[in-house]
């Protein structure tokens, strides 16, 4: 069967119109393709680039560190040094101290001797009140001193630690008050007499001499209790032994309260003591690894809780 020429002319245009289509459509695709290529090397500049900006910062962030490191060290070297001099200055300052205060002791027990030969001696009203002066004058330095050998003492000497009973340590250590309580000055004991405390007896002795004296300071001069001082002792646990002073003195005002146990904190401008007792209290309780606060308890004005590690 004979196509007719026209259709066939038809055909042929078709065809050609087909071919050049897909010749349109090929080159749109290849333009597109070497397109993405290009924004793709582009961006593979980019970032081999920025990994090259990278890799220099990373460099000089590692150049940086070490200087920082070094500088650190040499820092941290010169603190050291420092330190340990500071250390070796403060040790050797409360070694002198410490010296000085045991030569002073001698010439001031001396002089003791002679106000209470002399108070003995002398009969003028007028002399012996200057007499007594002296002796309170005398007093109070031989407490400094003490507290300055006290101060030596809880930062340097080697706990020696002993067991004893905790009733008969309190009462043993009041006969040192013998004058006080001969005044009148009325201290009473509520420990139960089966508890035994481990510990070092001379950091124990110093925490009763400085809160005792703490209560004698700060008494009332005109009594509003029986009982000027109660000393109570319990123990909830096999670990710690719990110990109570409570005194009728003149109290310690709230503003007063923050940084009591602070050195050369004082609970009234009127006081005469150095503001080391309640310090020294903490300092020994710290090297016992025990605590003390400020407590409550009902009929007195100020109370002392301690918490001390028993090492039995």
């Amino acid at each position: 069967m004979d196509i007719p020429s026209s259709t066939f002319l038809t055909l042929i245009i078709l065809l050609l119109i087909g071919v050049i289509y897909l010749y349109i459509i090929n080159s749109k695709l290849e333009s597109l393709h070497k397109l993405k290529e290009n924004q793709i090397i582009d961006a593979n500049l980019k970032v081999k680039t920025l990994n090259e900006h990278l890799e220099e910062a990373k460099k000089e962030l590692n150049l940086k560190t070490k200087e920082l490191k070094i500088i650190k060290q040499l820092q941290d070297h010169k603190i050291n040094v420092k330190t340990e001099e500071l250390r070796k200055a403060n040790k050797s300052l409360s070694t002198f101290l410490y010296r000085s205060s045991h030569d002073i002791m001698g010439p001031t027990a001396t002089l003791k001797g002679i106000v209470n030969i002399a108070k003995i001696d002398i009969k003028d009203e007028v002399s012996l009140d200057y007499f007594s002066k002296i002796e309170n004058i005398l007093i109070q330095l031989e407490r400094i001193i003490q507290s300055v050998n006290a101060e030596f003492e809880i930062n340097n000497k080697e706990l020696d630690l002993s067991s004893f009973s905790l009733y008969d340590a309190t009462e043993d250590h009041l006969k040192k008050y013998d004058t006080e309580i001969a005044r009148g000055f009325n201290i009473i004991i509520d420990i139960p007499r089966e508890i035994v405390l481990t510990t070092d007896r001379y950091l124990f002795d110093l925490i009763l001499r400085e809160v005792i004296n703490n209560a004698i300071q700060y008494q009332m001069k005109e009594k509003t209790s029986d009982i000027d001082l109660k000393i109570s002792g319990y123990q909830i646990s096999k670990e710690y032994v719990h110990i109570k002073f409570s005194d009728n003195g003149i109290g310690i005002a709230d503003d007063r309260q923050k940084g009591v146990f602070d050195m050369f904190k004082r609970a009234t401008e009127k006081s005469k003591g150095s503001g080391l007792g309640l310090y020294l209290v903490k300092g020994a309780l710290k090297r016992l690894n025990g605590k003390v606060k400020l407590g409550v308890e009902s009929g007195f004005k100020t109370c002392f809780e301690i918490k001390i590690p028993n090492r039995s």
